[in-house]
């Protein structure tokens, strides 16, 4: 949707392959320690079920992949998360079942 949190942040949206890609560029190496030095990025997607998705909890965003290299040791880091349903528990507003496609 183009709505991306901080607004300064390096994100972008391929069309054609339906990935989103953040440079996050140099990250201090205490980020996992320090809230002030933790780096999120947020973003707005828009999405439309199709009628085969009734009765279920689609996948909005599929799963997440780092990549990165540690400059001081030089070596490749790689992580990943799992893909993203429309079941948000932690939202306050989200109440059970919100996640369902209905018809």
């Amino acid at each position: 949707m183009g709505n991306v949190f901080p607004e300064n942040e390096n994100i972008t949206y391929d069309q054609n392959t339906g990935i989103i890609t953040w440079n996050a560029g140099s990250i201090s190496p205490y980020s996992t320690n320090t809230a002030l030095q933790r780096r999120e990025v947020d973003f707005q997607i828009s999405f439309l079920p199709s009628i085969t998705q009734i009765n279920s909890s689609p996948t909005l965003v599929n799963e997440a992949n780092l990549t990165a290299v540690d400059n001081f040791t030089g070596t490749n880091l790689t992580a990943q998360r799992e893909y993203l349903t429309a079941s948000f528990s932690t939202d306050p507003g989200y109440r059970g079942g919100d996640e369902t496609v209905i018809q």
